[in-house]
C-alpha cells in the first residue's frame, strides 16, 4: 500500500509493504507437524524526488525492512538513488 503526493517540481511518498504467513514445525528425523511458528517481513518506504532540471531529476528513498521468524527477528536499512534524464 502506498501515497504519492505530486506538485510541480517535486514528489514525496510513503508505502508499507508486508508478508505474514503461519507454517507448520517439522524436524528431519520427524515429518510429523510439532505445531506452528509464525513468519513475517515487512517494509516501510519513504520517497521523495526533485527536478533538478527541465529534463533532470532526482530521488531518494529510505527504506527500513524487519524481519522476524519463530524466535529469531532482525532489522536493517536501505537506502535507493536514483537519477531521470529526459531526452
Amino acid at each position: 500500500m502506498g501515497y504519492i503526493h505530486p506538485t510541480k517540481d517535486r514528489t514525496i511518498g510513503i508505502g508499507i509493504s508486508g508478508l505474514f504467513t503461519e507454517l507448520p514445525r517439522k524436524t528431519k528425523l520427524n515429518t510429523e507437524d510439532e505445531g506452528a511458528f509464525r513468519s513475517s517481513d515487512y517494509c516501510l518506504i519513504l520517497s521523495a524526488s526533485q527536478r533538478i532540471k527541465e529534463n533532470l531529476s532526482g530521488g531518494l528513498s529510505l527504506k527500513i525492512i524487519r524481519q522476524e521468524i519463530d524466535n529469531q527477528e532482525g532489522t536493517g536499512i536501505g537506502i535507493d538513488a536514483g537519477l531521470l534524464y529526459k531526452y
